[in-house]
C-alpha cells in the first residue's frame, strides 16, 4: 500500500505537555497536518469526536486517557504503544530520587508480572497502581503515599495527582520509534479509508445509474441501501426510511432470504397491485452478520426490453422474419404443413425439413422458430453449401486464436454459439463432410462445443433445424451420411410440397408481387393462370416469382398477356442445362409424395445405351460433372459467372462441384 503521495489530517491528544512537545520534536518534518492538543479523562473522549467531525482522518493518543479514547471512539483511533523497555528507561531515571516507585497503569496495561520483575533487576521495590476511573486513580495513588511511595512513573494526569499529594512524577515517555510507528499506522488507517470511501462512493454511483431497484437489509432489517431506482419504483418519499420500506421486504423475498440464505432468481412478484421481476440474494457486507439484497424491476419495462432485443436481432439477421401466417396458399398440401408446423413449434425437438429447392423450406425454418419458446432469441440460418468446405467446422463451431493461418486475433465464436437458446437451421445439410458430420453429432449429445484450436468446451442450448432438397434416407444408404446423426436430427419431420402438387396456391403467392407493381388480381387472368399452371415449376416458388416478376417488368401498365408470359418461360427453359440425350426433363424432375406428403425420389428413367442401377446414376453424374467442368474452364474458375452460363443457383452449383468427387467414387466402386 502506497500512502507516499497523499497527505493527511491526524490530530494528538494526549495527556501532558511532555508527551506532546516529544511528539511534535519526531515529527516536525512530516508533510501531514498535525493537530496537538493535551486532554484528561473528561475532555479527551469529547475532544476525539470532535476532531473527527472537523475532518481530522485519524486521532492519536498515549497512555490511560488514550485508551479512555479508544474505548470511547473506537473508529479511526491510532494509540502510541508504551512498552516495557520505555517504563524501564522511566524507573531508572526515579530510581535517583528513590528506592520506592509506584507504577501508574489503566487496567491490563501491563503484564502482572512486570513489576517484580523491575524490582529484581533494579534492586528497588514497586508499587502497582492500577485505575479505571480518575476516582479509582486518586484511590489507588493515595493508599501508596501512605505506605510512603512517594515517587510515582505514569502518565500526565497521574503524575499530576501525586504531585498534588506532595510526592514527584515522572512520565513515562514513549520512544521515538514508538511515535513513528504509531504515525505510520495511522497513515495506512487513513488510506485505507480514503480508497473504501471512494469504492462506497463508485458503488454508489453506479448503483444511482441503474435501472434496476435496488434495496439491502441486514438481520435487524434495517436499511442499508436503497437507490435512486427503488424510490421512483416503490413510489418512497424522499425521506423515507426503514419504516416505509419495511412493507416491502417480504414481496421482494427478502425476509425468507435473510431466513433460510437462499437466493431467489427471477421471481415474478406482486407488490401494490404492480409487477415485478425480482432476484434476491443473501451476502455479507461486514463481520458476520448476514444480509439480503433484493434487485427489482417492473414488467413494463422489461417488456419494452424484450421488444428492443427483437428488433435488434431482427436487424442483424439473427430473429426469424416470418411466422406461420407468411405461408401462404389454401391448399390441402400447405394446410397440411402449416398444422404441422403449429403442432411442432413448441417442442424442443430437433427437426428435419424435406423439401425441393425454392419450395420454402427456410420460411417454414423461420415459422418455427417464431412460434417456439425460443422467438426472442437468436434465429441463426446456415447455408451449407455457401460456406467453403475447408472452412465449415471453424464457421460452425468457432475457432481459438492461433488455431490457423489467418485465425481473427482473440477467436471467433461459431454459430452454434451465436445460437445460444436459440434455433441454428442448417440449410442443405445433407451436403457435409463426414468428419463434420461425427464432430455436429458430438455436439447434439453432449451439449458442449469444442472450438477448433481450442481446449476448453463452451456449453450451448441450441434446437437445430436442418433442411435437405436431397432424401437423407437415400444418403444413408449410400454410405454418404451417419446414420446416428440422421436420427438425431430427424426427431421430427417436415416436407414442403413442391409448388407442382399446389398449383391452386400461385394467386396467394403472386399477390405481393402484383401490389410491389401496382396491380390488381385481374392481372392474373384466365389464360395468364392457365399458362402459369400449365408449367412444371422444377425451381417451384422461387422460379415462379422470378418468372412473374419477370413479365410484370416487361408488362409495364399493359393489358395481360399470355403470349408475353409463354415466350418468357420458353425462354426461360431454354436457359437451363441440357441433360444428356434422350432424357425427358419433366420426367426426370417429378417426385411424388410418399404416405405423409414427403416428397419421395420418382424412379429414373432409362437412357440410351445405360443398364438399370447405379451405371444409370453413375452415368447422370458423370454427364453432370461434364458440364460443370466445361463451364467452370470457360469461366476461368468463377464460380458466379459459371452459375450463371448454367442457368443454376449459386448454392446448387456449389452441391453440383462437392458431390463431384463422391460421384466418380461410386462409379469407381461400381
Amino acid at each position: 500500500m502506497d500512502t507516499g503521495e497523499e497527505r493527511y489530517r491526524f490530530a494528538l491528544l494526549a495527556h501532558s505537555g511532555e508527551i506532546v512537545e516529544e511528539c511534535r520534536k519526531i515529527m516536525g518534518g512530516s508533510r501531514d497536518e498535525i493537530r496537538y492538543e493535551i486532554v484528561d479523562f473528561e475532555s479527551g473522549p469529547v475532544m476525539a469526536r470532535q476532531c473527527l467531525c472537523e475532518g481530522y482522518e485519524v486521532i492519536l493518543c498515549h497512555g490511560g486517557t488514550g485508551d479512555t479514547i479508544f474505548r470511547s471512539v473506537p473508529r479511526s483511533v491510532v494509540k502510541i504503544e508504551r512498552t516495557d523497555m520505555d517504563v524501564l528507561r522511566a524507573l531508572l531515571f526515579a530510581r535517583q530520587y528513590s528506592g520506592r516507585i509506584v507504577l501508574s497503569s489503566y487496567q491490563d496495561e501491563f503484564h502482572e508480572g512486570l513489576p517484580r520483575e523491575m524490582e529484581r533487576l533494579l534492586n528497588i521495590e514497586v508499587r502497582n497502581a492500577v485505575y479505571d476511573s480518575p476516582e479509582s486513580m486518586r484511590r489507588a495513588i493515595r493508599r501508596c503515599v501512605r505506605d510512603n511511595f512517594k515517587v510515582l512513573i505514569g502518565g500526565g494526569v497521574s503524575k499530576a495527582c501525586m504531585e498534588e499529594f506532595g510526592g514527584r512524577g515522572f512520565i513515562i515517555k514513549p520512544t521515538p520509534r514508538s511515535i513513528g510507528l504509531a504515525f505510520e499506522r495511522a497513515r495506512h488507517l487513513a488510506h485505507a479509508r480514503r480508497e473504501a470511501k471512494r469504492r462506497n462512493g463508485n458503488m454508489m454511483l453506479i448503483l444511482e445509474q441503474l435501472q434496476e431497484g435496488v434495496l439491502c437489509i441486514d438481520s435487524q432489517r434495517r436499511v442499508l441501501i436503497a437507490n435512486k431506482a427503488a424510490y421512483r419504483l416503490l413510489n418512497a418519499p424522499p425521506q423515507a426510511g426503514d419504516a416505509f420500506f419495511s412493507q416491502f421486504f417480504q414481496p421482494l423475498g427478502l425476509l425468507d432470504t435473510l431466513e433460510d440464505l437462499t437466493p431467489r432468481e427471477n421471481i415474478l412478484v406482486e407488490v401494490r397491485g404492480e409487477g415485478f421481476m425480482a432476484t434476491t440474494y443473501p451476502l455479507t457486507l461486514y463481520s458476520d452478520t448476514p444480509c439480503a439484497v433484493s434487485l427489482f424491476r417492473d414488467t413494463p419495462s422489461l417488456q419494452n426490453i424484450s421488444s428492443r432485443i427483437s428488433r435488434e436481432l431482427c436487424a442483424r439477421g439473427l430473429s426469424a422474419r416470418t411466422g406461420l401466417a407468411d405461408i401462404l396458399g389454401g391448399s390441402a398440401p400447405i394446410r397440411h404443413m402449416r398444422e404441422k408446423l403449429r403442432q411442432y413449434a413448441p417442442a424442443e425437438a430437433n427437426i428435419f425439413i424435406q423439401g425441393e429447392t425454392g419450395s420454402g423450406k427456410e420460411l417454414a425454418a423461420h415459422a418455427l422458430h417464431a412460434g417456439s419458446a425460443r422467438r426472442n432469441h437468436p434465429f441463426v440460418p446456415v447455408n451449407i453449401c455457401a460456406v467453403p468446405a475447408q472452412l465449415l467446422e471453424s464457421e460452425l463451431f468457432g475457432y481459438e486464436e492461433g488455431a490457423f493461418t489467418g485465425a481473427r486475433r482473440g477467436g471467433k465464436a461459431g454459430y452454434f454459439e451465436m445460437a445460444h437458446q436459440g434455433t441454428l437451421f442448417l440449410d442443405e445439410i445433407g451436403d457435409i463432410s463426414e468428419e463434420t458430420q461425427l464432430r455436429l453429432l458430438r455436439v447434439l449429445e453432449t451439449r458442449e462445443v469444442l472450438r477448433v484450436g481450442g481446449n476448453r468446451m463452451h456449453p450451448v442450448d441450441v434446437r437445430v433445424v436442418c433442411a435437405s432438397n436431397k432424401p437423407l434416407l437415400e444418403l444413408v444408404r449410400l454410405g454418404r451420411f451417419r446414420r446416428d446423426l440422421y436420427y438425431r436430427l430427424s426427431t421430427f419431420k417436415l416436407a414442403v410440397p413442391p409448388l407442382r402438387q399446389r398449383l391452386e396456391d400461385i394467386p396467394a403467392l403472386l399477390a405481393p408481387l402484383l401490389r410491389k407493381y401496382r396491380r390488381g388480381p385481374e392481372a392474373l387472368d384466365p389464360a395468364v393462370l392457365s399458362c402459369l399452371r400449365g408449367h412444371d415449376w422444377p425451381g417451384n416458388v422461387r422460379e415462379l416469382r422470378a418468372v412473374f416478376e419477370n413479365y410484370l417488368l416487361l408488362l409495364g401498365d399493359g393489358a395481360p398477356d399470355a403470349g408475353l408470359l409463354a415466350a418468357i418461360l420458353a425462354e426461360h427453359d431454354s436457359d437451363s442445362v441440357a441433360l444428356p440425350a434422350g432424357t425427358d426433363a419433366p420426367e426426370v424432375r417429378q417426385r411424388r409424395a410418399g404416405p405423409d406428403g414427403e416428397p419421395v425420389p420418382a424412379p429414373l428413367p432409362r437412357l440410351p445405351g445405360e443398364a438399370r442401377g447405379g451405371s444409370l446414376r453413375a452415368g447422370l453424374d458423370q454427364a453432370r460433372d461434364v458440364l460443370v467442368r466445361q463451364a467452370m474452364e470457360a469461366c476461368g474458375g468463377d464460380r458466379r459467372a459459371a452459375a450463371r452460363c448454367l442457368g443454376v443457383g449459386y448454392s446448387s452449383l456449389c452441391r453440383m462441384l462437392r458431390s463431384a468427387g463422391t460421384a466418380r467414387h461410386l462409379q469407381s466402386r461400381q
